[in-house]
C-alpha cells in the first residue's frame, strides 16, 4: 500500500505534462463540448475553438486574397462573426463548414470591396482554392461543396481540374521514365 506521500501511478501521469504541451486526446472536449461552452459565455471555451480553426481560417482567407495583411483582418473578421453569430449555428453540418463559410464569405467580400475583381463568384477563384481546401485541409467533398456553395458534381470536376494542373505545373521538375 502506498504512504499518502508516495505517488501513484495515476498521480504521475495526471501530473506529467503531454510531450507537446497538450492535453491527451482523450481529454480534449470536443467541438461541441466548447461550442455548448462558448454559448453560455465561456470565453476559454472560446479560445479553444479559435485556437483549432485560427491557422486553418488564415491560411483560407490568404489563399482568397493573397495579402498576409488582409488575411488577418479576415481571420479577426471571422472570429468575431462566429462569437456574435454562435447562437445561430444549428449543427446540421461540422463546425468547421460554417467557419469555413463564414471566412471564404468575408473573404470574398474584401475582394469585391477592392474593386479589383467587382464580380468575384467561386467560379473565378483560382483553380488551386478548391485543391487546397479539399486535398490540403482535408474537407471531405461534401464539406467543400457547402462551403463553396457548390453542387457535389461540380466539386469533383473543378477538384479533376485542379490536380491535372497541379500536375503539369510541377511535371517538369520530375524525371519520367
Amino acid at each position: 500500500m502506498a504512504s499518502p506521500n508516495t505517488p501513484t501511478d495515476a498521480d504521475a501521469k495526471a501530473a506529467a505534462p503531454e510531450a507537446d504541451g497538450e492535453a491527451p486526446a482523450s481529454s480534449s472536449p470536443t467541438d461541441d463540448e466548447l461550442i455548448a461552452r462558448a454559448r453560455a459565455k465561456d470565453f476559454g471555451a472560446f479560445e479553444e475553438l479559435l485556437g483549432r480553426y485560427e491557422d486553418k481560417v488564415f491560411r483560407l482567407a490568404y489563399r482568397i486574397l493573397r495579402n498576409e495583411t488582409d488575411a488577418k483582418e479576415i481571420l479577426q473578421e471571422t472570429f468575431v462573426s462566429i462569437w456574435r453569430k454562435l447562437d445561430t449555428f444549428k449543427g446540421d453540418s461540422q463546425f468547421g463548414s460554417w467557419v469555413y463559410r463564414i471566412a471564404t464569405n468575408a473573404a470574398l467580400m474584401r475582394l469585391r470591396s477592392h474593386r479589383r475583381h467587382p464580380e468575384v463568384s467561386t467560379e473565378e477563384l483560382p483553380i488551386g482554392y478548391l485543391f487546397v481546401i479539399r486535398d490540403v485541409e482535408g474537407l471531405s467533398t461534401e464539406e467543400t461543396a457547402e462551403v463553396l456553395g457548390i453542387s457535389v458534381p461540380t466539386v469533383k470536376t473543378r477538384l479533376h481540374r485542379a490536380r491535372i494542373a497541379l500536375r503539369d505545373a510541377i511535371g517538369g521538375y520530375f524525371d519520367r521514365p
